[in-house]
């Protein structure tokens, strides 16, 4: 059986799409996320910000400086298959 605890018990969160803009889905995913008593780690992984929601932002998951277990991806379409690709192979 595999193992599933990075997927239900993540230390590590990448919200990928982050923004600092509460209105929208991609930002208001991070403000429940940050809303909550969640004891690890939160990436905002933003190609426009530095720094989202109080967040130091990361433009590419790839480039954290840490193992991500689970990413949250809350962009187009049209760039998930990248975006699945680039979190594969970073192990997420």
């Amino acid at each position: 059986m595999p193992d599933i605890n990075a997927l239900l018990n993540p230390a590590t969160v990448a919200v990928v799409g982050a923004s600092n803009d509460r209105s929208i889905i991609r930002g208001r995913a991070l403000e429940v996320l940050l809303s909550h008593p969640f004891k690890g780690r939160i990436y905002p992984i933003s190609r426009s910000a530095q720094k989202v929601q109080g967040l130091n932002a990361f433009p590419s998951v790839d480039l954290v400086p840490e193992q991500i277990d689970l990413a949250l991806v809350i962009i187009p379409a049209e760039f998930i298959l990248e975006e699945l690709e680039r979190c594969g192979n970073s192990g997420v």
